[in-house]
C-alpha cells in the first residue's frame, strides 16, 4: 500500500514592529459593539500656558483589565503616545512628542490611565484621542489650546480688560471733577473778597 504525503508550507511575513500595529483610531473607523465598553477621558477642553504640562485621565467603563492590550494616543494625525506588550513603543512616535510624554500604567487591571505631555507649546495645540484599536474602543476628542498668561486671562473673562479700562478711566473722571470743584470753589471765596462791605444804612423817615 502507498502512501501519498503532503508538505504543507507555512509562509510567515517578516514584518517591523512599528508596522505591524500601525492602527487607525479615528473614530470613524473604529468598530464599537453599540452599549459594551467606553473610553472615557477628562478634560475634554484643556488650556494651558507655554511651558507647562498637559496631563490627560482616562477610564474604560465598565472597568477592563486592559494590561496586555496596545493603546494608541494620537493629537489628530500625529501618534503621540503607543503603549503595546506591557510596554511603551516610542517607535511609533511623532518626533516632535519623542521624550516629552509619560504614560502612568499603574491602574491598568483597573482600566485607568492618565498621559502626561511635557513641555507644551503653540504647535501642540489640537484635539487629542487615545483608543484601544484590538477591542475598538475609542475615546471623544480632547481639545488642547496654548496660550499666554495675558491671553488665558483675557479668555477667562473676555470683559476684564474693558473692566480694568472702565475702572481708570472712572477714576481719572472723578479726579477731574475733583479738581474742578475745587478751583471752582477757590474761585467764589476770591470773588467774595474783592466785593465790597455791605454798609447797613439807616431809613432817615423811621427816625
Amino acid at each position: 500500500m502507498e502512501f501519498s504525503s503532503m508538505l504543507w508550507i507555512i509562509f510567515i511575513p517578516l514584518v517591523e514592529p512599528s508596522d505591524a500595529f500601525q492602527f487607525d483610531c479615528s473614530p470613524s473607523t473604529v468598530q464599537t459593539e453599540p452599549g459594551a465598553f467606553e473610553l472615557k477621558c477628562s478634560p475634554l477642553t484643556v488650556q494651558k500656558e507655554p511651558g507647562q504640562d498637559m496631563d490627560l485621565s482616562c477610564a474604560v467603563k465598565p472597568s477592563l483589565n486592559i494590561k496586555a492590550d496596545s493603546l494608541e494616543c494620537k493629537r489628530d494625525d500625529d501618534i503621540v503616545h503607543v503603549y503595546r506588550s506591557r510596554w511603551d513603543d516610542p517607535s511609533s512616535q511623532h518626533q516632535k512628542f519623542k521624550n516629552r510624554t509619560v504614560l502612568d500604567r499603574q491602574n491598568l487591571e483597573d482600566g485607568s490611565f492618565s498621559l502626561t505631555l511635557k513641555n507644551v507649546t503653540k504647535e501642540d495645540e489640537g484635539n487629542y484621542s487615545c483608543c484601544f484599536p484590538m477591542r475598538g474602543i475609542v475615546s471623544s476628542a480632547i481639545s488642547l489650546t496654548v496660550v499666554s498668561q495675558t491671553n488665558k486671562e483675557t479668555n477667562k473673562d473676555p470683559g476684564s480688560g474693558l473692566s480694568s479700562g472702565l475702572i481708570a478711566l472712572i477714576a481719572l473722571i472723578g479726579l477731574g471733577l475733583g479738581v474742578g470743584l475745587l478751583i471752582l470753589a477757590w474761585k467764589n471765596r476770591a470773588a467774595l473778597s474783592r466785593s465790597p462791605p455791605c454798609i447797613l444804612r439807616r431809613n432817615p423817615a423811621v427816625l
